[in-house]
């Protein structure tokens, strides 16, 4: 997969975002939210798996962070965020530990 392709999920899951809060669909739709949140996470997350920058690592950890804030803890996007942040991280100390910094 191409940085240029992966590049653009990312920016059309931040483009779905950021049209979803502008309609208010945290409040008023919040499973079609949550959905899209999720999505921008895989994205972010997918990005940093192939092409390893700390930029992507960063913001995959903050959406995660932010599905787990505002999804009920008994919905599966809940359980996403938590999985999304746990793959992030694994990702990452893995990078450190090839890098011979662990």
């Amino acid at each position: 997969m191409g940085a240029a392709l992966l590049d653009q999920a990312v920016e059309l899951s931040l483009q779905a975002k950021n049209e979803a809060v502008r309609m208010d669909f945290p409040n008023k739709n919040k499973d079609v939210y949550l959905r899209i949140i999720n999505g921008l996470g895989c994205s972010q997350s997918t990005c940093y798996q192939h092409l390893h920058r700390q930029a992507d690592l960063e913001d995959a950890i903050s959406t995660g962070r932010e599905l787990i804030s505002i999804a009920p803890k008994d919905n599966n996007f809940y359980l996403a965020g938590l999985f999304e942040l746990n793959i992030a991280v694994v990702d990452a100390l893995s990078d450190v530990s090839k890098a011979g910094r662990l």
